[in-house]
């Protein structure tokens, strides 16, 4: 039996792609889809990561915050509840305060 030659097509390539990784390789995505910087200035993606972590950050932390309540109407005592909240903030920038005071006191 006489081995198979490879296959040097881009279709065969993209085939062979898939079956190594399980993926599909696609094309560049768009800035607009968000998920790139909108600039590759070095300032511009310092920005942009900083923002991203920022966001993440405090996404984490409201979680927490709705975690620690959640666990007072489960029964945990209200002064170990208040601990968590209050080692919460002691851990948290002014700016994320503002943010916490705002998601558990909306205008």
């Amino acid at each position: 039996m006489k081995p198979k030659k490879p296959a040097t097509s881009s279709t065969a390539r993209t085939a062979l792609a898939t079956a190594r990784t399980g993926r599909r390789r696609s094309a560049p995505r768009r800035v607009s889809a968000g998920d790139t910087v909108p600039s590759l200035k070095a300032s511009d993606i310092a920005k942009e990561v900083v923002s991203r972590n920022g966001s993440a950050a405090k996404t984490n932390q409201k979680l927490s915050l709705a975690d620690m309540i959640k666990s007072h109407l489960k029964g945990r005592p209200p002064s170990e509840v208040l601990d968590h909240i209050q080692a919460l903030i002691a851990g948290a920038s002014p700016d994320e305060v503002k943010g916490l005071r705002r998601f558990l006191f909306p205008p």
